[in-house]
């Protein structure tokens, strides 16, 4: 498994895209972006790029699975959710880790 540039990319600009404050200032920092819905914007555009599969001819073929895991107990934003689905082909998974730990971490790794 390797884990390529554009995919910590992604995973930080969908972590800004939910940030607020100081950490959303750091995160465009480091992502050299004026705002989140640039990063969202860059996002939507190139992901469906990356879905596209070009192995049968024989090359190189690259599997990129995004998803966010929230615990149940938190309330997701109808608009983050929207960002996440739309922006990052991203699915948003709440489950138990308070008290279903172990099963959260197996819906997680798998």
């Amino acid at each position: 498994m390797v884990y390529s540039p554009l995919s910590i990319h992604t995973v930080l600009s969908l972590i800004a895209a939910g940030a607020r404050g100081s950490t959303k200032d750091q995160l465009l920092s480091f992502l050299n972006s004026k705002s989140t819905n640039e990063l969202n914007t860059l996002a939507s555009d190139l992901l469906p790029h990356v879905f596209i599969n070009r192995s049968p001819s024989g090359g190189p073929h690259l599997s990129f699975a995004n998803g966010l895991w929230v615990d149940k107990s938190l309330t997701i934003k109808p608009s983050f959710k929207k960002v996440v689905d739309c922006s990052y082909k991203a699915t948003v998974n709440q489950v138990d880790f308070q008290t279903k730990a172990n099963e959260a971490r197996v819906e997680v790794n798998s």
